[in-house]
């Protein structure tokens, strides 16, 4: 009976441990002005990454010269990633020049922003487990 109960017990840790909840902190560098907001949206998948609609959290933060942060609560353990734009028009997109070069600052999870192309959910991804979060985010202008 008793290693019954402690097999029980040790079940129950296990699954709460699975179902532990997390949180990620963000906070972006290099916000160019305090004009407009920083957009954080957090992508639970490669489909979709960087499609607003498609994120699973996002947050609106007041932009603030110098460094903004955020945070997500709640969050369970997987993988994620997380896209950041300076919207300093405020219109809820990234604005971008004839060519398609973006006018407004971003970045995204891991700071790996190609030369040429947006940044991919594979090279942006991170795991969340067994502890919360802190990423650091670094915006890019041209």
């Amino acid at each position: 009976m008793r290693s019954w109960s402690l097999s029980l017990i040790i079940l129950l840790l296990c699954a709460a441990s699975a179902m532990a909840q997390h949180a990620i902190t963000v906070t972006v560098h290099n916000v160019r002005n305090s004009n407009g907001v920083c957009n954080v949206a957090l992508y639970g998948r490669a489909d979709g990454f960087l499609n607003p609609a498609k994120a699973i959290g996002g947050k609106i933060v007041k932009a603030s010269k110098g460094i903004v942060s955020t945070r997500f609560d709640n969050i369970p353990a997987g993988t994620y990633a997380i896209a950041v734009i300076h919207d300093e028009n405020n219109d809820k997109q990234l604005n971008t020049n004839f060519l398609g070069i973006p006018k407004e600052g971003y970045g995204a999870s891991n700071n790996n922003l190609p030369m040429t192309s947006a940044p991919k959910f594979a090279s942006s991804s991170f795991v969340v487990a067994g502890a919360d979060k802190t990423l650091s985010i670094n915006l890019k202008y041209y």
